[in-house]
């Protein structure tokens, strides 16, 4: 749950302030599978328990989805994970010569294909094509 969390934010830091956006589609579906679709495949494996019919009824007080685990999955676990994404994407970018100043409203720029003089902090212009092998790193 917490990868939704960490997708959610990049994609509203992606529409609000405009920053170069590094995950495709494919990546994103990828990511889901790996992250959603495995662990739940898991279940299929699990025993049957024994002298279910034999156990004391369910305590209705106590749910599988509560406040606690919502706040812990979604907003602690969410939000540390994508500050983690956040900075290894800034810091990887600041090591290529974009510093998180210069990324703020670059996109519309980035992805046009008809620029090919993007300059850097290092002063080193990026054409299309090496942006797009930046990309991919």
């Amino acid at each position: 749950m917490a990868t939704n969390t960490t997708t959610f934010l990049v994609y509203i830091a992606f529409f609000l302030l405009r920053v170069p956006f590094h995950i495709h589609i494919m990546d994103e579906l990828i990511l889901a599978f790996l992250v959603n679709l495995l662990p739940a495949m898991t279940l299929i494996y699990e025993p049957p328990e024994e002298k279910m019919m034999q156990q004391m009824p369910k305590v209705y007080d106590d749910f599988l989805l509560n406040s606690r685990l919502l706040f812990v999955s979604f907003i602690l676990v969410g939000t540390i994970e994508a500050a983690a994404v956040f900075m290894t994407y800034f810091v990887f970018m600041a090591d290529k010569g974009f510093l998180p100043r210069t990324l703020v409203g670059l996109h519309i720029k980035w992805h046009d294909d008809t620029v090919n003089d993007i300059t850097d902090a290092f002063g080193q212009e990026w054409t299309i094509a090496a942006r797009q092998r930046l990309e991919c790193q």
